[in-house]
């Protein structure tokens, strides 16, 4: 509802006073209940009125007790002949919340403005709006998409008082840009006062300061009516190039003023000089003549004296690489240039081996060259591996041509893979995705045939067994072969011998278990297994991390058994994943050159073998039977198997600070005491402490201090333990005998068949049947003696029984 305006005279601080004698302004309250039930602000009514009287301005801000409570008053600013209902802005981060009538959530600060006055304009009741009248304001509705519309653009006292035009809307643009061209002469221009920022990337298109993501929309929208009214046409466009290809010339006449008309109604202008109609058509740097596409000449950089020149270089090479044909390995004596320092002015130097690769670089920007597509030809896909570098080539195949292959475009993969080992068949895969989205790019369809290096045989097993093949080939309708045509760009891949079947086998194969280990802090390296019956050892050394000894005796071991099938195995999971991806696999050159001498030999030595090999990584999740996961498991494989025990030692703790900690490997229970000690009696106090609560463990793994190798410890622990029995109050008979693991205050913890138990001390008793009989043994009594101390002890067990159920 709304509130009637009070008389307040146009003097509403006369009637509002401060809280104190030193406030600097008047609160202000809330002129009805308001719920706000979203984070954006809303517009809350306060019960005062304008105008404030005496001339005076005030600002409208939030009050703190009110922020406390997450009421966020934003600022404002009343003007002095504002004459209406004043609002607040107010928002909460915590929605849904409630502000009552009446409450106190801002305050007006007072001040007297010193703004010159305009005696002919007075603000009145309209609020939230600017305070002078417009000078050039849309006039169309605004929505939410972005959209193209026809919006008038007006001046007031100016001829002619408004103008028509296409507009792109947006609800966050702070500028309006138009084109100069379409500004009225008549109309007067001031030289801007700032600078426009948050347009991001800008390029000159078409008279028209922009971002390319917005002018390639922009030109896009421009001619989708060219593209409906000649389907048949094929229109490209980059920014401000547009290519136009049809069958025949007069199709071209025919579009082309169509074309220019839909440019000019869009405001778009095209420079007579730059419309090309004959060949060559120079376009994105390639020149297109009749059948083929060349390269423009391009200005490659004569010396390499620091790192950014060579980044220069290469990525001009890089990007004519499509054009030449020149695998990424020809070229790695010039990538090899970036390696090294990163700063930009840091020193670089032609090699002898990156001089001739550059010379072979400018000799095919003037020799070589692709063709343009022939449409009645289906496009293929060819799949080479010269130097076992996958390759794809792009292109046609016609026996009825001169040139029977003809080159669309070259595709090459990255110069150096993520991965140290990565499989042939993976980087295969992976330049067949890349081939596939450069035909939709270029064509928009997928190639009609895929031809592989490979054998039928081979690529069945790899495509039944490597998920990238399968990705790769998701949803391709074409047809794939297996025989490369013959042609001299092809015979290399031809030539290439490879295997893409692995040479590790998944199952032990019939031969010598050989096993591996080294020691990062010793440098050594050991190769041994089983010769009959005497045990043989390979020793080497090797200067490193672990990982570079585990590799020697891996290395080693295929060296020692390069004539035989072995398993091997090793407790070096980087070793083990190393060894079974190298099969078939492309070794990327890292940068510890003790590391790629290693990954090199042990490479060389796995391609050279004929027989299999099975790798075994022994980790301590293993549940193999046997010494083989005994021997290096460093956990129990159930729980109370192995534990783990130290001690450390906490100051805070004062006179206990020594803590026992003790862990199981298996389950991580775990059970911390506080000592005065770390001697043998505190090491057995803790143990007895934690046998009671998590159980007895079979083993217990502990460092080489003295109080743990101590003979005390040993024995405390090896000790028999007390037996005792255990009353049933089900079944009121005694059960036993157990061990006694603990016993005091009236409790005592007693290790059953089912685990252990604590129970209340008068239901736990000796078990003197032991000791009864050791002694009639002693005494020489006979079978009858025994007898009758068993009738004597099973009576004196009931009258225990009585006594205890009177009690």
């Amino acid at each position: 509802m709304s509130l009637p305006q009070p008389e307040n005279n146009g003097d509403l601080l006369s009637g509002l006073a401060a809280s104190t004698c030193g406030s600097a302004g008047v609160d202000v309250c809330t002129a009805k209940s308001v719920m706000i039930d979203l984070d954006k602000i809303h517009k809350v009514p306060l019960d005062a009125f304008g105008p404030l009287g005496d001339g005076m301005s005030a600002f409208l801000m939030g009050r703190s007790s009110a922020t406390i409570q997450s009421i966020m008053v934003h600022l404002g600013l009343i003007d002095a002949d504002f004459s209406g209902q004043i609002h607040a802005m107010v928002s909460t981060p915590t929605p849904p919340l409630t502000i009552p009538k009446g409450t106190r959530i801002a305050q007006l600060v007072p001040f007297k403005s010193s703004v010159s006055r305009v005696e002919d304009w007075s603000r009145g009741d309209g609020g939230f709006g600017s305070t002078g009248p417009p000078q050039v304001h849309w006039t169309a509705v605004l929505t939410k998409g972005c959209p193209e519309t026809l919006c008038t653009v007006s001046m007031v006292g100016a001829t002619p008082s408004e103008i028509h035009l296409h507009g792109l809307l947006d609800t966050g643009a702070d500028v309006s840009i138009l084109f100069l061209a379409a500004w009225p002469p008549q109309w007067p221009l001031s030289l801007a006062k700032m600078l426009i920022a948050g347009l991001g990337g800008t390029k000159q298109c078409y008279g028209m300061r922009n971002s390319p993501v917005l002018c390639q929309w922009y030109v896009a929208r421009a001619l989708s009516g060219v593209h409906k009214q000649f389907p048949g046409a094929h229109v490209y466009h980059y920014m401000d190039d547009i290519l136009v290809a049809v069958p025949t010339q007069d199709e071209l006449l025919r579009i082309q003023p169509q074309l220019l008309n839909a440019l000019h109604s869009h405001g778009l202008q095209v420079a007579p000089e730059k419309v090309q109609q004959q060949p060559p058509w120079k376009y994105l740097g390639v020149k297109i003549l009749e059948r083929t596409i060349r390269h423009q000449e391009v200005q490659f950089v004569q010396s390499v004296k620091t790192l950014n020149d060579a980044q220069k270089l290469v990525g001009v090479i890089t990007w004519l690489c499509p054009y030449l044909g020149l695998t990424t390995a020809q070229l790695s004596p010039l990538f090899e240039l970036l390696k090294g320092d990163t700063d930009l002015k840091s020193p670089r130097e032609l090699t002898p081996e990156a001089r001739k690769v550059l010379e072979e670089v400018q000799q095919a920007v003037s020799a070589c060259q692709v063709y343009r597509i022939e449409p009645s030809i289906d496009v293929t896909v060819f799949i080479t591996t010269p130097d076992l570098h996958p390759t794809g080539i792009i292109g046609q195949w016609n026996d009825d041509w001169t040139d029977p292959l003809h080159i669309l475009e070259w595709v090459f993969l990255p110069h150096r893979s993520h991965k140290t080992a990565t499989a042939l068949f993976e980087l295969i895969a992976r330049l067949i995705i890349k081939c596939r989205q450069r035909c939709l790019q270029l064509m928009g369809a997928d190639p009609s045939k895929i031809i592989l290096p490979v054998q039928r045989e081979e690529f069945n097993w790899s495509y039944a067994n490597n998920v990238s093949l399968q990705s790769a080939l998701e949803g391709f309708s074409g047809q794939i072969t297996y025989h490369l045509p013959s042609h001299k760009l092809l015979q290399v891949a031809k030539n290439t011998q490879f295997s893409l079947r692995p040479k590790n086998s998944q199952e032990p194969v019939q031969g010598p278990t050989v096993f591996t280990d080294g020691s990062g802090k010793t440098g050594k390296a050991i190769v041994t297994w089983q010769d009959g019956s005497e045990c043989q050892v390979l020793e080497s050394h090797e200067d490193g991390s672990a990982q570079l000894v585990e590799l020697r005796a891996a290395v080693m071991a295929f060296e020692k058994f390069s004539q035989e099938p072995f398993n091997l195995i090793t407790d070096s999971a980087y070793v083990a994943d190393i060894a079974q991806r190298l099969g078939c696999s492309v070794l990327k050159e890292v940068s510890n050159p003790a590391m790629f001498d290693l990954l090199k030999a042990l490479w060389c030595a796995i391609q050279a073998r004929v027989h299999p090999y099975h790798f075994l990584h022994v980790r301590s999740h293993t549940k193999l039977p046997g010494f083989v996961a005994e021997g290096v498991n460093p956990r129990g494989l159930k729980a109370l198997e192995l534990w783990q025990t130290n001690v450390t030692q906490v100051a805070e703790f004062g006179w206990l600070k020594c803590v026992h900690v003790t862990v199981d490997t298996f389950s991580s229970a775990m059970w911390v005491s506080a000592h005065a000690g770390e001697k043998a009696r505190d090491v057995i106090a803790h143990w007895r402490q934690a046998f009671a609560i998590l159980g007895i463990p079979s083993a217990v793994k502990t460092d080489n201090g003295p109080a743990y190798a101590s003979q005390q410890a040993s024995d405390g622990e090896q000790q028999p333990r007390a037996k005792v029995r255990v009353r049933n109050l089900v079944t009121k008979q005694w059960e036993g005998p157990y061990d006694l693991i603990a016993m005091g205050r009236g409790y005592a913890c007693v290790s059953t068949d089912t685990g252990t138990r604590w129970l209340l001390s008068k239901c736990v008793r000796p078990d003197l049947r032991p000791q009864r009989q050791n002694s009639a043994d002693r005494q020489g009594g006979s079978r009858d003696q025994l007898e009758s101390h068993q009738v004597d002890e099973s009576s004196s067990d009931h009258s225990d029984d009585s006594s205890t159920d009177s009690d």
